[in-house]
């Protein structure tokens, strides 16, 4: 059996976890090391990926950072042409921007807040959080629109919205996205139906 690759990842990233649910869908989870720390603690993260981001995915002597990166990777490694399944290629990574730029909205949110929380003396930029809720809610408004498009294969802007829903559930309940975009919310509740988006879901 070939050696196993380290997935660094959280609980909490919908990054990260989207590398993972890809790996599942293709079928390679099982040829996974799943390493879980946290980035701003991990002294040694910056020597493996310089942006000292997460998930990173190593595999042998080779690193691979950035969600999409590792997806397709993995992909290639399986030998299955399963992610980017489902329309145009432009399409499909149009649809995966969006659902992206709402996670990264909602992390860049979150981390205001937090940094906000654990020292109050750090003030919470409303303009900040207000753009970074502007960016989730409006998001959230064109996925909504755009469901028909995104549809219900389980490839890589699939993957990406699912997780991004998730994360906005999980870090940012204020936002009620559920009750502005109910028929996303029914999407996004169809999609329990497969077992491992229910047991990756995030947690601390």
């Amino acid at each position: 059996m070939a050696d196993k690759m380290k997935l660094l990842t959280s609980n909490t990233t919908p990054f990260g976890r989207k590398a993972l649910i890809a790996a599942m869908v293709l079928g390679m989870d099982d040829r996974l090391d799943i390493v879980n720390i946290v980035p701003y603690d991990d002294a040694t993260l910056r020597t493996i990926n310089p942006l000292g981001r997460i998930p990173v995915l190593i595999d042998g002597d080779r690193v691979i950072y950035d969600s999409v990166v590792i997806a397709l990777y993995l992909q290639e490694k399986a030998g299955k042409d399963i992610l980017m399944q489902g329309g145009d290629f432009l399409t499909l990574m149009q649809l995966h921007a969006l659902s992206d730029g709402i996670a990264v909205a909602g992390v860049n949110r979150a981390q205001n807040k937090m940094r906000h929380l654990k020292n109050d003396a750090i003030p919470l930029d409303d303009w900040y959080v207000g753009r970074q809720s502007d960016s989730i809610i409006l998001g959230l408004k064109e996925a909504e629109n755009r469901l028909a498009d995104f549809g219900n294969a389980m490839n890589l802007p699939v993957i990406s919205l699912i997780c991004t829903l998730d994360h906005v559930t999980f870090r940012h309940g204020d936002l009620a996205w559920q009750e502005k975009y109910p028929t996303l919310a029914k999407w996004r509740d169809d999609m329990d139906r497969h077992d491992f988006i229910k047991n990756t879901a995030p947690r601390l």
